[in-house]
């Protein structure tokens, strides 16, 4: 009853945990709502009580079906935040195919929405976006973890950052479409030092043995092998392409995704009418071994380039990525700073490049990036690579300034 008369008095639609109908029985994630005529309405979202990003996304569905964002004209003194979000949160949807990342979009556009909920647009400051960061970091984060103890814990200023990353996308988004006449600058915390994790050569190898099935003591594991995973790892590697496009790729030109050009050896990244968005996605040339690969790839496999039983890969490899990291010996706990990730291929292919004596500039065309990300991510890299080369000029036995005897030899020193 305590339940009921505060949900009563509560504005808006709430996502809210409901207690076991019987003893022993399982809670359960419903939406509590009310009608236009004052009716009370509790709409079952089908999440188990461990399942919070199942809950998530069906109550950000629900909101976006019952929400029609009104922008009248543009004033960001009269446009709410929340019409802003699901604007753009709609136009995201329709582009994204991953159902891990729906569910991301779906809980960032829940936290968004909750903190701002009520808010224009030109109510946003300094001092506000501070507070989200300080609100956002002390809500934590449930949705990957059981363990009661770890539920509460804070999370890093990285994730509030993120959040409104997309806030100021959304902003854009919405002005790009004249929806709003002028966006509001966002502050940010500032982003974390990047050091990425990268493999060495010989970590690479056991990785890519993991995923065939075998461990480091050189077992064969015939139950635990996964070709499909063998070849997304080697196309990451070769290409330094991201995870959720090497899943998307196709044999053929199409507008879902990027294709493989075997006759002229191009890796497409982009679909046909694909749009060009930060996340730069060129097309470029595929290396002599990668192709002879997709060659072989291509006589096993249908109409995409990396597939699992006939079917393609749309949704995360983590699993199976997981294994190949246990039998290579390289498997390390989730939020540890060395653990591996799809994505630290493609790190390592960055890396691997530019220790090769790629300039970052090459590097970053053939990847997708600028060259000063590439700079800014990987430039503990091309330190190394430089000190590298200093020793080399070191070891050719440069004679010494002229006070120096002609027979000195610099590697002494």
């Amino acid at each position: 009853m305590q339940h009921r008369s505060r949900r009563r008095d509560t504005k808006g639609a709430q996502l809210y945990l409901r207690e076991a109908k019987r003893p022993g029985g399982v809670r359960r994630w419903v939406i509590l709502d009310r009608s236009p005529s004052g009716k009370r309405i509790e709409q079952s979202t089908g999440a188990f009580e461990d399942d919070r990003a199942k809950a998530e996304k069906a109550f950000a569905e629900y909101l976006a079906e019952k929400h029609t964002p009104s922008f009248g004209g543009g004033d960001p003194a009269e446009v709410l935040i929340v019409d802003v979000l699901a604007h753009y949160g709609e136009h995201k949807a329709k582009t994204t195919m991953e159902r891990r990342a729906k569910n991301k979009l779906a809980s960032t556009l829940l936290n968004l929405g909750t903190f701002f909920d009520g808010k224009t647009v030109d109510a946003i400051t300094p001092q506000l976006c501070d507070d989200y960061v300080e609100w956002r970091i002390n809500k934590g984060d449930v949705r990957f973890t059981l363990d009661e103890t770890k539920r509460d814990r804070a999370l890093k200023p990285t994730t509030a950052r993120n959040d409104l990353i997309f806030l100021q996308a959304a902003q854009n988004y919405c002005f790009a479409n004249r929806k709003l006449t002028h966006t509001v600058k966002i502050t940010k915390p500032p982003p974390s030092s990047p050091r990425p994790r990268m493999l060495s050569r010989d970590e690479a190898a056991r990785l890519l043995a993991g995923a065939l099935g075998w461990d480091r003591w050189g077992r064969r594991h015939h139950k635990r092998i996964h070709r499909h995973l063998a070849r997304f790892i080697m196309t990451g590697l070769y290409s330094g392409t991201r995870s959720d496009r090497i899943r998307r790729l196709q044999w053929v030109e199409n507008m879902q995704g990027g294709w493989v050009d075997l006759e002229k050896g191009d890796l497409h990244r982009k679909g046909a009418h694909e749009a060009e968005t930060k996340k730069r996605a060129p097309s470029v040339p595929i290396g002599n071994r990668l192709l002879q690969h997709m060659r072989r790839w291509r006589r096993l496999t249908g109409r995409y380039v990396i597939e699992c039983y006939g079917k393609p890969i749309t949704d995360s490899l983590a699993n199976a990525f997981d294994g190949a990291l246990e039998l290579g010996g390289l498997w390390t706990e989730p939020g540890d700073p060395n653990r591996i990730t799809p994505h630290t291929l493609r790190h390592t292919c960055v890396s691997w490049m530019l220790e090769d004596g790629r300039t970052p500039f090459q590097v970053g065309k053939y990847v997708g990036m600028t060259a000063q990300m590439v700079e800014r991510v990987y430039g503990h890299v091309s330190d190394d690579q430089q000190r590298e080369t200093a020793n080399a000029i070191v070891r050719r036995a440069i004679p010494g300034p002229s006070h120096a005897r002609p027979t000195d030899n610099l590697r002494s020193a």
